[in-house]
């Protein structure tokens, strides 16, 4: 999917701003962004339940404006919660779907249950479903004509921990096995870091940045880092590393461990610098445990590119 100079005007006011964006099969793509960023409005322009004031949506190379019916075709989408009949089994309210659609056979019915992990219950009556199950429901429903791209917004909203993650899990089985564009947006800046590839970070309905996740979790390979070296001989440890990298202002935490001389030792040092300093360490016969480091959080680098506002 592509996207440019994406504009929606309301009463003069910009609401999405020459949004530009590009989102590959494979991949789950994140809008990121806090309440009334413009992230659910792009996705209502997307799909067409809302006009564009400017730009252009291409879908499988289908624009949005000129070939809609066709460049729909290739779309499956779950704006806010899926709506199901809850008097209805699972498998009738697919069926039910699937007349929407050419060519959706009862045997992709079955395929698209088993897919989203519903195939045992995909008999019973929606009203008997966790809330959990009936987003799988709805990404079932989502993926019946066997779309291109998925478009999710605020997917993991009522769910609990364990149907957050449960929905994550088949979202990359699906992005994986089916060969998927998936976009998903949110608010939840630690369920974006764990879900996503790419994140597309958007304020005020304009674009501040598209990063791979790997890259804003890890930080710059220069960037200085909290670094934490388990050793064996902790003051002879802080001795040597500070010698070695006056810099990193490293120091001895903790405390001895069972009566010996185990501890720890904690400075900053660049990502790049880590490997060095485990071979400055054992090449001086210092027994080296563990080694425990971390970048910045997606929500430090959100707030870092958003200006620390306090709303996001």
């Amino acid at each position: 999917m592509q996207i440019r100079g994406l504009t929606k005007t309301i009463r003069g006011k910009a609401i999405v701003n020459r949004l530009d964006l590009e989102v590959r099969a494979g991949e789950i793509f994140g809008l990121l962004g806090p309440n009334g960023a413009g992230k659910t409005t792009t996705i209502r322009m997307i799909v067409g339940l809302i006009g564009m004031s400017g730009g252009e949506v291409m879908i499988d190379g289908l624009s949005v404006k000129r070939q809609f019916e066709d460049a729909m075709k290739r779309v499956g989408a779950i704006v806010e919660n899926p709506e199901m009949y809850k008097y209805l089994s699972g498998y009738h309210n697919l069926l039910h779907f699937a007349r929407m659609h050419e060519g959706v056979t009862k045997a992709r019915i079955d395929e698209v249950a088993e897919l989203v992990g519903l195939k045992e219950r995909i008999r019973d009556k929606v009203r008997t479903y966790s809330l959990g199950m009936r987003q799988r429901l709805g990404v079932a429903q989502a993926l019946l004509h066997r779309p291109k791209v998925l478009i999710l917004d605020e997917p993991t909203n009522g769910l609990d921990p364990a149907g957050i993650r449960e929905l994550r899990d088949y979202l990359r089985q699906l992005a994986q096995t089916e060969g998927l564009a998936i976009i998903v947006s949110s608010h939840l800046l630690s369920e974006m870091e764990l879900m996503c590839d790419r994140v597309a970070i958007i304020r005020q309905g304009e674009l501040i940045d598209v990063r791979p996740v790997r890259e804003l979790a890890a930080g710059p390979s220069d960037a200085k880092l909290p670094v934490v070296f388990e050793v064996n001989e902790p003051a002879s440890a802080q001795l040597l590393l500070a010698s070695s990298y006056p810099e990193a202002a490293f120091e001895c935490t903790g405390s001895e461990r069972g009566g010996t001389s185990e501890g720890a030792v904690e400075g900053r040092l660049a990502r790049r610098g880590i490997p060095s300093a485990v071979r400055t360490l054992v090449q001086a016969g210092i027994e080296v445990y563990g080694v425990r480091s971390s970048g910045r959080t997606l929500e430090e680098q959100f707030l870092e590119l958003t200006g620390g506002e306090r709303h996001a």
